[in-house]
């Protein structure tokens, strides 16, 4: 057979000395988690933590318009609305606001539009 002439079983073995399967495959697991953690480490550094309750006072961010028919510039127009109070989280980051005298439910918002109420209102 020709090819038993170029082709040498030893050539084809992994050296004497190399680490089986299954340690090669628990060391790039490790190096898998190892790396994972990193990122998840990187991309978490500047998060924060949902701040609000349910039942706290918030302000809600108002998206203004400007119209030229009811002569109204957004530039001049209140950014924040409320008081508003929390009554309940949909979502991690999503809140019901509703009226606190009143207790009705009239609008949902991200907490990234809502700031604290500090004081009385």
């Amino acid at each position: 057979n020709p090819l038993a002439n170029i082709w040498r079983i030893g050539d084809l073995l992994p050296p004497p000395g190399t680490p089986d399967v299954a340690s090669t495959w628990a060391a790039a697991r490790r190096n898998l988690f190892r790396a994972r953690e990193l990122l998840k480490r990187k991309y978490n550094k500047g998060r924060v933590a949902n701040p609000f309750r349910e039942g706290e006072l918030v302000y809600c961010r108002a998206h203004p318009t400007s119209s030229a028919v009811d002569k109204r510039a957004a530039k001049l127009s209140y950014r924040w609305t409320g008081p508003h109070r929390i009554f309940r989280f949909l979502t991690p980051v999503t809140a019901l606001l509703g009226d606190p005298q009143t207790g009705k439910v009239y609008r949902k918002a991200h907490i990234s539009h809502l700031k604290p109420c500090r004081g009385i209102p």
